[in-house]
């Protein structure tokens, strides 16, 4: 009979090598396949955000989500309504974990939370949300549009906050209690004191900025839309319509234009009704010391100057949601509630109460003295600069990204950390924002036709993130 014996020593060290060989390319196989379906689902994530902006863009007349135009509010609190599962949707699977501010490879940006955490006096509105994606800021076709335009200085003394940007063609002064949840630009200097807080940038002695000429405006709407007198009242109100306006200003802020003798003064009950036309004319100034009814919406133009020393519109009726275009100065001491832009080729003081949505352009000087609120909301269409941005199919909507949001531009450099990515944000080389190793040397990008694919972290300087970007090669760290 054979003997039987057992495996030797050197059988049983194969055998348990053979296994573990197994079980690492197993365990490599199931992690890789886990990496790949983490990233399945970022992307996944990312094309749920883009249909959610292009929902938002159906009910706001075609413009993207934009940061700093709403109050407390950026792309997230934009995309909340159109987006059933937004706080699932806003995580990627490989950056869950949120750090107090700005993020990381694998760090969520935000939340901002008490006072001795960085950026909370800053960006308040951030507080309890996190995300691990950024918007492209070049995809709001008013992204270059400032909240308030003016020729002259420009004079914040009172207790506001705008959601926007503010431009100057001279000079910028602060010395209230103002809040800007935007940048600021000058073509001279920025000077501020006070309680003055400004989220974004103080760029000044910038050549060249100036609002539009409101003179050009009023004349275009003029020729082309076919203005109604504007007219009517009930009650008591008072009416009386003259012939002849002023002068207006030269486009530049002369503040001329007294309205000669003729007019609109506006006791209560007094009704400007634009369900006949949209475009309503008043030949000299326009005076409201009452409270004034609006009817339908449109634009109010007026030759002279305007007087806002009642209640605009009448107490209760919520705001009007008219544009104006005045030639002369414009006035507001009394409380203004408007959702629409005001346009003056004169000058511009406020020192009364106010809640304004829309775009302010002076030609003149600008001055605001008073209390409330200003947030930019669309630009009326004879505005020349609201046809001055259109969207590409194939342009960068939203992205993996280490913070709220991002300006990149081709001249951007590589990072020379892949997992921090530029964590300054006041940073010039935007790309860094979005340019972080997330998934493998890629990141996740979803375009405004609403899809969503990987692209190397070389390729995102081939992408068109703006009309004006200019593609060009790029080379990563050795790692990749």
């Amino acid at each position: 009979m054979r003997r039987r014996h057992g495996f030797t020593i050197i059988e049983l060290l194969v055998v348990v090598i053979s296994a573990m060989v197994l079980m690492a390319i197993v365990l490599a196989t199931y992690s890789r396949v886990r990496q790949f379906a983490r990233i399945t689902e970022c992307e996944s994530n990312l094309h749920q955000l883009a249909l959610a902006a292009n929902e938002y863009a159906v009910h706001n007349h075609g413009a993207m989500p934009s940061d700093y135009r709403i109050p407390n509010g950026y792309w997230y609190t934009e995309l909340q309504p159109y987006d059933t599962n937004m706080a699932a949707n806003s995580i990627c699977p490989d950056a869950t974990e949120s750090s107090a501010g700005v993020g990381a490879a694998t760090l969520a940006w935000g939340p901002i939370g008490t006072d001795d955490q960085p950026y909370s006096k800053a960006f308040p509105w951030l507080q309890n949300v996190s995300a691990s994606y950024g918007l492209n800021n070049y995809v709001n076709p008013a992204g270059q549009i400032s909240a308030l335009a003016a020729y002259g200085g420009i004079a914040l003394s009172g207790n506001q906050t705008y959601y926007g940007d503010i431009t100057s063609a001279t000079n910028i002064t602060g010395s209230g209690r103002t809040t800007v949840q935007g940048n600021l630009e000058s073509g001279g200097g920025i000077v501020l004191s006070g309680d003055t807080n400004v989220s974004g940038s103080q760029t000044p002695d910038i050549p060249g900025l100036q609002p539009p000429n409101v003179q050009a405006i009023f004349n275009q709407i003029v020729s082309q839309d076919n203005p109604q007198q504007a007219g009517g009242s009930q009650d008591n109100g008072n009416q009386e319509n003259g012939d002849d306006g002023g002068d207006g200003g030269d486009g530049h802020g002369d503040g001329r234009g007294d309205g000669g003798d003729g007019g609109v003064s506006a006791g209560h009950g007094q009704v400007i009704d634009f369900t006949q036309n949209p475009y309503q004319l008043i030949n000299g100034n326009f005076t409201n010391s009452g409270q004034m009814q609006i009817i339908g919406s449109g634009t109010l133009l007026v030759t002279g100057n305007v007087d806002l020393s009642g209640w605009f519109p009448a107490n209760g009726s919520g705001a009007a949601k008219i544009n104006i275009v005045c030639l002369g100065n414009v006035n507001i001491s009394g409380q203004c509630n408007l959702n629409g832009g005001i346009y003056t080729a004169g000058n511009f003081s406020i020192s009364g109460r106010y809640n304004l949505t829309g775009v302010l352009v002076v030609d003149g000087q600008y001055s605001n003295s008073g209390k409330g609120t200003m947030v930019q909301g669309r630009t009326p269409s004879f505005d020349p600069r609201a046809q001055g941005s259109h969207l590409l199919a194939n342009q960068p909507l939203l992205a993996d990204c280490i913070w709220v949001d991002g300006s990149p531009q081709s001249t951007d450099a590589v990072p020379s950390n892949l997992q921090l990515g530029d964590s300054s944000l006041n940073a010039d080389d935007d790309m860094g924002l979005f340019c972080v190793d997330r998934h493998m040397g890629q990141i996740n990008v979803a375009f405004v036709d609403g899809s969503a694919r990987t692209v190397p972290l070389a390729k995102l300087w081939q992408l068109r993130w703006s009309e004006n970007f200019q593609p060009r090669n790029v080379s990563m760290p050795d790692s990749w």
